[in-house]
């Protein structure tokens, strides 16, 4: 006979359906179900409020990130960039606050504005150095093996 197999979903509903019978008491149901009774209460309180669709996992992604750079900064910074290939990050950092000093930019050790830039929506200029070549070169001048040519 093959294990019967329970989705976490099927479970949390299924645990519901039992304390709504009125049957078992909370304290029963979930030590029968292996949870904690404030886990019992968290989906009932879910179930309560939203109904089956309440019982499904909550992203656990944060709302909000605090520090996050100002979307005109980085606006700001990726017209410069395009404007100007050539300027680096702290280059782009100085002219903006040269042009409005008056808008507090990120600091420099966090280097909000750089951020952006480094993080794969402007085009860099060089191609990264690959391991492989780094690798060729040592077999080509016999360094990998001690030998000297």
């Amino acid at each position: 006979m093959p294990w019967k197999e329970w989705k976490l979903m099927d479970q949390r509903e299924q645990f519901v359906r039992d304390w709504l019978s009125g049957e078992d008491t909370k304290v029963d149901l979930c030590t029968g179900y292996g949870i904690s009774r404030p886990t019992g209460d968290k989906w009932l309180a879910r179930y309560h409020a939203h109904g089956v669709a309440g019982l499904a996992d909550l992203a656990r992604r944060p709302h909000t990130q605090p520090h996050q750079t100002p979307a005109a900064q980085v606006e700001a910074s990726l017209a410069m960039k395009h404007r100007h290939p050539s300027f680096g990050p702290k280059k782009i950092r100085d002219r903006l606050r040269a042009v409005a000093p008056e808008r507090a930019g990120p600091v420099d050790s966090t280097a909000g504005v750089i951020r952006p830039i480094r993080t794969g929506s402007v085009r860099a200029r060089w191609p990264p150095r690959r391991g492989v070549r780094i690798a060729r070169e040592i077999l080509l001048w016999g360094l990998g093996s001690g030998v000297i040519p």
